[in-house]
Order: structure tokens, then sequence, then C-alpha cells
């Protein structure tokens, strides 16, 4: 089973430090509405959004970052199922 509604975003921001350095913030998010265990209608998974951010600094050759998911502690199952 498929939930309704889904829909996900991401930004992100990239300015100059130096001549060859270049820092860079994003976040992005998604949402999904609940959706159904079985064809029934009698269990559903509940909707649920989950936010990450990446933050770091890179040049031409190399690359530091550090990320995080789930900001929001989202806790609700991805997938279910009855048996």
């Amino acid at each position: 089973m498929s939930s309704k509604h889904q829909a996900s975003a991401f930004l992100e921001y990239i300015t100059p430090i130096t001549g060859e350095l270049e820092a860079f913030f994003n976040i992005d998010a998604s949402y999904e509405s609940k959706k159904y265990v079985q064809v029934h209608n009698l269990a559903y998974v509940p909707s649920a959004i989950i936010m990450g951010a990446r933050m770091g600094v890179h040049s031409e050759n190399w690359r530091v970052s550090l990320y995080a998911r789930n900001l929001t502690d989202e806790d609700a199952p991805i997938l279910t199922s009855r048996w």
C-alpha cells in the first residue's frame, strides 16, 4: 500500500570563504501522509516528516562535512505488514 500524498524539498546555500574554499549548508525534508497496512483499511502507518541537514567546507580536491538525519526525531514506522 502507498500513501496518498508525498512531498520533498531541498535547499542549499554555498558561499566562498577564501579564494579556494567554500562553505556549504543544506537542509532537506520529506513528507509522507498516512498509509494503510492492508486493503481492508483497518490499520495504518501514521504520516511522517523527516528532516536532515548538512554543512561543511570544500575545495577543488577535498570535502569535509557533517550530516544529521531525522532532526525532528520522527518515530513513525516506515513500513509495516499484517500477517
